[in-house]
């Protein structure tokens, strides 16, 4: 397998993934797979939960850096902040927490050309016009004479305003512009 041609299957994983739990899912009242009774139940709440799943569909831009790398008084490895639009719209910021966050390098002759890619972990805090939403990430960045590409899954941990209690999950993939797709559940407004 060529270095570069990891974006492709990464990209399919991601849409694989965003029509598995596609709005269809969401209103049979599954949510990850587990009917939303089953999933308040192992919360030790007992009482079902209307849930209301949204998906999210959009892109994200090119980002900058932040400096000094901070977040609620933590040092982070690195930050950026990208511009995101679509069923989302605002700023993603990014924050690499650092004992997650490994480069690899491969040697030029090893396998071709030399390439690198990075695993990391990141706090992920989305700021739109509607609220916040906080996510865990997970990543992989690939780099070479192509340019670099990158594959991330993010599952939402919650949020205020308009998204307090939310779960999901967002799939991201790209180079400098990146395609974003996923999934927002909320409590039911009553």
């Amino acid at each position: 397998m060529r270095p570069h041609s990891i974006v492709p299957i990464c990209i399919a994983i991601v849409v694989t993934l965003s029509i598995a739990v596609s709005p269809a899912v969401a209103q049979r009242n599954f949510h990850l797979g587990l009917p939303v009774s089953d999933r308040e139940s192992a919360k030790g709440e007992g009482a079902e939960t209307d849930i209301r799943c949204q998906p999210v569909h959009g892109f994200i831009g090119e980002f900058i850096s932040l400096e000094p790398c901070m977040y609620q008084g933590h040092f982070y490895e690195w930050c950026a902040d990208f511009p995101i639009w679509g069923t989302l719209t605002g700023t993603l910021h990014y924050y690499t927490i650092p004992e997650m966050n490994r480069e690899f390098e491969v040697p030029q002759g090893a396998l071709g050309e030399s390439w690198s890619f990075v695993v990391a972990s990141a706090v992920v805090v989305i700021e739109t016009k509607k609220g916040k939403v906080f996510a865990q990430d997970n990543a992989l960045w690939h780099s070479s004479a192509v340019g670099p590409q990158f594959v991330e899954y993010e599952h939402i941990t919650g949020g205020t305003d308009r998204y307090e209690g939310a779960t999901g999950w967002i799939g991201i993939a790209g180079a400098e512009v990146a395609l974003m797709t996923g999934e927002i559940c909320t409590p039911a407004e009553k």
